[in-house]
């Protein structure tokens, strides 16, 4: 991330709706920590430049119908803060 010293990124990560929604909403937080604290391990990205989100199932993109879909759904994006 060195050439994008001003960039702040955020963590996102979704879920499924498969399974309770308030345990997907609990449970996605704590999956967004550890993936930032990979990222500050594997790659030595400091902590300070990276937040953790987790939105557990409240922003699809596809039908949570099917295996491909839930697939999909199931995911993490880094956005800008």
């Amino acid at each position: 991330m060195r050439p994008w010293r001003s960039w702040l990124p955020a963590l996102l990560v979704l879920a499924s709706a498969a399974g309770a929604f308030d345990y997907n909403l609990m449970f996605s937080p704590e999956r967004a920590t550890a993936v930032v604290a990979r990222l500050v391990e594997s790659y030595s990205i400091a902590l300070g430049r990276l937040s953790a989100h987790g939105v557990g199932p409240l922003a699809p993109e596809e039908a949570n119908r099917n295996d491909s879909g839930r697939s999909r759904n199931r995911r993490v994006e880094m956005v800008e803060r």
